[in-house]
């Protein structure tokens, strides 16, 4: 149950404006941005506008929906990601990811940035 919830929150908060594309990424589904690749974000990022800014809550979305997963399951309760930064190092992060990384996909970036926000501080 909890696994479709986060499913439905990331499919909310693509929003519209979105690419109505699906593909699956290892264990997840994803609709909307998170199927665009990682050459369209940067195109789109460069562009500005509703776009972008619709991108980067599609970010923010994904990562409060894995937070909310972490914030209800015993095992990761009480350790949630990005505490204490500024979400606009997120967005430089997936920006760099996918000027690296053009063919991927941004789920692929997102998935990324989850990967290092779980990293302890101290490496």
């Amino acid at each position: 149950m909890r696994r479709l919830v986060l499913a439905m929150i990331v499919a909310v908060t693509a929003g519209s404006g979105s690419i109505p594309t699906a593909s699956a990424e290892g264990p997840a589904l994803t609709a909307g941005i998170g199927g665009l690749s990682c050459g369209t974000w940067t195109r789109q990022r460069g562009q500005g506008g509703v776009q972008a800014d619709i991108d980067r809550e599609w970010i923010l979305g994904f990562v409060t929906g894995v937070n909310w997963d972490r914030a209800t399951s015993p095992v990761t309760r009480g350790s949630l990601l990005g505490q204490g930064i500024d979400v606009k190092a997120w967005f430089a992060f997936v920006d760099n990811y996918c000027q690296t990384h053009p063919a991927d996909t941004v789920l692929k970036a997102a998935i990324s940035l989850i990967r290092e926000l779980e990293r302890p501080a101290t490496q």
